[in-house]
């Protein structure tokens, strides 16, 4: 996928969905511990999605967009 590195995986038993946090020298991929257990899981799927939104950055588009919600409240 072009990443630029290994992201990191994370297992946490307070999540609900995996998710990527984006902040920091490289992603690290957080799923739930209950997804471990799953047979069904498609792990190839997941982690294509959730390193897309890395490769697009949008965390930095989203971090944008909550800053002018901050600047412009009223619109």
């Amino acid at each position: 996928m072009g990443i630029g590195g290994v992201p990191e995986l994370l297992v946490s038993d307070s999540i609900v969905a995996p998710m990527i946090w984006c902040w920091g020298g490289r992603p690290r991929v957080l799923i739930p511990a209950g997804a471990l257990r799953e047979r069904a899981m498609d792990w190839v799927g997941l982690f294509a999605h959730e390193l897309a939104h890395w490769r697009r950055r949008d965390h930095v588009a989203r971090l944008l967009s909550e800053l002018l919600v901050i600047l412009f409240p009223w619109q």
